[in-house]
């Protein structure tokens, strides 16, 4: 998958992402690996968190390995790595 960038305009200091597959059907869904979140800046690319792979299907999300919601406040980090927000 190839990243895509289009300039907008500032949004505030977060966003919310959501994961469906779009389909109730049994054995539909989609695998991808090296996901990365990032913002598109006047002078390229940021790179703003890896989640690593997404695993989505209809009966079940697997995100960076983990099939089990992840703790409040968990941040993917530009590395790969996590960590928990502190406020």
């Amino acid at each position: 998958m190839t990243l895509q960038c289009t300039l907008a305009p500032p949004a505030a200091s977060g966003f919310t992402d959501a994961l469906s597959t779009g389909c109730g059907a049994t054995g539909c869904g989609m695998s991808r690996t090296n996901q990365q979140w990032a913002q598109c800046t006047t002078s390229g690319t940021v790179v703003l968190s890896t989640v690593g792979d997404l695993v989505i299907h209809n009966n079940s999300i697997s995100v960076a390995g983990q099939a089990t919601a992840w703790p409040q406040k968990t941040v993917f980090l530009p590395n790969g790595t996590t960590a928990i927000a502190k406020n």
